[in-house]
């Protein structure tokens, strides 16, 4: 991709970054409810739920 105007660089990588960060923020979230044992789930079983072929 090409920017003609200096000022859309930075901008474009600062969305990029935003999202890069707020994506490894969900996933670790994510990642902690489905694998901590509760009541409601069955533990590190429920990470299986989802990986199963669409």
């Amino acid at each position: 991709m090409t920017f003609t105007d200096p000022a859309e660089r930075p901008k474009a990588f600062g969305i990029f970054s935003a999202l890069s960060d707020a994506g490894a923020a969900v996933g670790l979230l994510l990642g902690g409810m489905l694998t901590e044992p509760s009541p409601e789930t069955s533990g590190n079983r429920s990470v299986f739920i989802s990986s199963t072929p669409g």
